[in-house]
């Protein structure tokens, strides 16, 4: 058997007081650490429902649909696949690009609020906008006019 004379025992109440002021040590890191990982568990999960309350306003969907969107859901595609599927659900219709329905809304209800309120469309808009937005030579030489 191996001798022990080597070892100094007197320090066992160093030792002792050094373990438990560890063990404290450890108890109040992983204590932050926890606290530190449920803030980050929130934080993103507010990301994310923000983002998915700005596409679905994008995609003209009421953003309060997002706090049903699943957690599978990770990017557009997976968005718009789950609309297609639930969205009858919320009273939302699939409709083809092809079709440009939505367009058609879109300036049917600017339309109606430019006869009705006297708004002016272009109010906002840059130049650039403009510019491109143009479908005719006519509409063109108007907007470089003034």
């Amino acid at each position: 058997m191996a001798e022990y004379d080597e070892f100094d025992f007197e320090d066992d109440d160093q030792g002792t007081d050094l373990v438990k002021q560890l063990r404290k040590q450890v108890k109040e890191l992983s204590s932050a650490l926890k606290e530190r990982d449920e803030y980050l568990q929130e934080f993103l999960m507010v990301t994310r429902e923000q983002e998915l309350s700005e596409a679905l306003k994008e995609m003209g969907v009421n953003p309060k649909v997002a706090a049903f969107v699943p957690d599978e859901v990770e990017d557009m595609d997976d968005l718009e696949a789950w609309l297609g599927e639930y969205g009858e659900v919320f009273g939302i219709e699939a409709v083809d690009d092809e079709g440009g329905a939505p367009e058609s809304v879109q300036a049917a209800e600017l339309m109606s609020a430019v006869e009705e309120g006297g708004i002016d469309p272009t109010v906002g808009q840059s130049l650039e906008a403009k510019i491109q937005a143009a479908s005719t030579p006519e509409e063109l030489a108007a907007i470089l006019k003034g």
